[in-house]
């Protein structure tokens, strides 16, 4: 009996009703099936390909550097390996970031690269990290401490490639100003 009151209900329906729950079914199916693009990532990737990229927050401005540096386009990045296993990596941005030079010292285990290292100190022998801000007449300096400290995961390591992640606070000495510089990856090929 209930069947036959559905049917009856359903045979009442006008045709501008009909077409209504037509339209409305078709607007739910084409609304449901749009997916959202995913948004642009703030940095770029982490890679281990010798991609010669480096990105980072500061205090949640995304900063991105891509290319190789040089003394004719300073802009980009670069890594060095000095005697007694130093490591520097850096990154100079120019003029238009809110962090003009990014520098990262430490001394990496010949037996074990592939490892975190800690960012403590103003001191190279102990790991640094270094950044310059964009302000005029040169920059302030923010580097590591005691206090603000980071550190440094190197995913990849050879003569000619380095890769990894970093994040470290540093302070300005002067001022007493703290940055935050976290999310860090590069991937460096000399």
């Amino acid at each position: 009996m209930t069947n036959l009151v559905k049917k009856q209900s359903l045979l009442k329906l006008t045709p501008i009703s009909i077409l209504l729950l037509l339209l409305l079914s078709m607007m739910s199916l084409s609304s449901s099936s749009c997916s959202k693009d995913d948004p642009e990532p703030d940095l770029v990737p982490i890679t281990m390909m010798g991609a010669n990229t480096m990105g980072f927050y500061v205090d949640g401005v995304p900063c991105n550097i891509e290319g190789k540096g040089s003394w004719n386009f300073p802009r980009g990045v670069d890594y060095f390996l000095f005697s007694e296993n130093e490591i520097q990596i850096s990154g100079n941005l120019g003029s238009d970031q809110i962090i003009k030079f990014l520098r990262i010292k430490f001394k990496i285990d010949s037996f074990n690269p592939l490892r975190k290292y800690i960012l403590k100190s103003d001191i190279l022998d102990s790991g640094q990290g270094l950044a310059l801000d964009n302000q005029s007449l040169g920059g302030q300096e923010y580097v590591t401490d005691s206090t603000n400290k980071g550190e440094i995961n190197i995913l990849k390591f050879n003569e000619k490639l380095i890769s990894g992640t970093f994040q470290f606070n540093a302070i300005n000495k002067e001022s007493g100003k703290i940055i935050k510089i976290n999310e860090g990856r590069f991937d460096i090929n000399r």
